[in-house]
């Protein structure tokens, strides 16, 4: 028995799909695709990235947004950025995890002493 042919969703497809300013959750999405949730998110994903589709996050749910004319206007003087910074704080935090398990971890009996003889010990 061969496996049905699965479709390829392609943002454009999504986009089709779309009234202007009507806000969609990923699952209204997926039931007017015809698809399976977990395939339009990468859809989507594609989409806001290239900035068609706008994204928000409202309690548990992410809805996207095809935007209007007005909204594209609105957005003209804004520029989508990415954060070049350095991410800070992480070494920190690696060290206090690190601290704890070297902390928390059972002592051998050789260690007590600042001497391992090799053996092992159960």
């Amino acid at each position: 028995m061969k496996k049905p042919k699965q479709r390829v969703i392609t943002h454009q497809i999504v986009l089709a799909q779309m009234a202007p300013g009507t806000r969609y959750s990923v699952h209204e999405i997926a039931k007017l695709v015809g698809t399976s949730a977990p395939t339009v998110r990468r859809a989507l994903a594609d989409g806001v990235m290239r900035g068609n589709l706008r994204r928000r996050i409202e309690g548990k749910r992410d809805l996207y947004w095809l935007p209007t004319a007005d909204g594209l206007a609105s957005d003209e003087g804004r520029q989508r950025t990415i954060p070049l910074g350095t991410l800070q704080g992480y070494d920190a935090a690696h060290r206090r995890f690190r601290e704890l398990c070297m902390v928390s971890r059972e002592t051998r009996e050789g260690d007590r002493n600042g001497k391992s003889d090799g053996s092992q010990h159960d």
